[in-house]
């Protein structure tokens, strides 16, 4: 499931690290992953770090503070989204018959 979500910076040179690509996920799997099953996410970071040869604890330590990270991101983007006032218009709105 997260597999989509990581994107590898070098796929030949693992140790350039790896980026967060939300833009060509669906949406309903990031949400999946951040809120509901974010161990998921947190799993796949930690493995992400151990493949670019961090030791164990460190990769855990790292996976946790970039999902709070995320997480914490995610929530400022869906506030912002809540704060902006939209005017609907209605879709004959100026027709005459």
């Amino acid at each position: 499931m997260n597999d989509n979500i990581i994107k590898w910076r070098d796929e030949s040179d693992l140790s350039r690290g790896f980026v967060i690509d939300l833009d060509t996920v669906p949406t309903g799997q990031i949400f999946k992953c951040i809120y509901d099953e974010p161990y998921l996410l947190v799993n796949a970071f930690s493995d992400a770090f151990l493949l670019m040869r961090f030791p164990p604890n460190e990769a855990e330590e790292h996976a946790l503070e970039l999902y709070q990270t995320t997480r914490e991101q995610m929530d400022q983007f869906i506030d912002r989204l809540r704060s902006k006032t939209y005017v609907q218009n209605p879709c004959n709105h100026g027709k005459t018959h």
